[in-house]
């Protein structure tokens, strides 16, 4: 399967590469984990669904590691003051277990920073 996901499966695509010992290393998240991140984007989709059908349409890039030319691919940038006006979101870099916890934690109704 991950061969067919990217051939010579060296992470560029997929977070998995082969070790040295042609063991599988990388990301990995299961089962409870995916469910975790399925309804955790479930939920920012309605989320921002329901604040464009209320009009919440403001200007908040991310701004992180990686994200340095989020507005040179807007659609918008041409009209768009952010670029004078800059609010941006600054993303936190977490390990892949730290994002699970955070979700589990999020989910079980504690508060997460």
């Amino acid at each position: 399967i991950l061969n067919d996901m990217e051939e010579g499966v060296k992470g560029r695509f997929i977070p998995v590469t082969y070790d040295s010992k042609g063991d599988v290393k990388g990301c990995f998240a299961s089962l409870e984990g995916l469910g975790r991140i399925a309804r955790k984007i479930s939920s920012l989709v309605a989320e921002m669904g329901n604040g464009l059908h209320n009009g919440q349409i403001g200007q908040n890039p991310i701004n992180g590691k990686d994200h340095d030319k989020t507005c040179e691919y807007c659609d918008y940038s041409d009209v768009c003051a952010n670029r004078k006006y800059i609010d941006y979101r600054e993303m936190d870099t977490l390990k892949d277990t730290e994002v699970i916890s955070a979700l589990e934690e999020v989910q079980n109704g504690e508060k997460v920073d």
